[in-house]
């Protein structure tokens, strides 16, 4: 249990932000979709493929969104000289 404290400890650290509900953060590292023991408890944690797929839309958009407002089409970045 330790561990998965410590994980969910890191994750937060990392991304600025503490989970009021700690199996939201688990569920997130969780991989393999396997029982764990949590908070002292047997919890299933589902497989994080639902977190995944929206995580990479939510990437895909922002880098998007950053290239289209700093490039032309051809990669080439904008320049104030003509």
């Amino acid at each position: 249990m330790a561990k998965i404290q410590t994980q969910i400890t890191v994750c937060e650290q990392k991304i600025g932000h503490i989970f009021s509900n700690k199996l939201i953060c688990l569920e997130a590292l969780q991989a393999s979709g396997h029982p764990l023991i949590y908070d002292r408890l047997f919890q299933a944690v589902n497989k994080n493929d639902r977190l995944a797929a929206l995580g990479d839309a939510v990437l895909k958009l922002v880098l998007r969104k950053k290239w289209f407002q700093t490039t032309h089409s051809n990669g080439k970045e904008f320049s104030d000289q003509s």
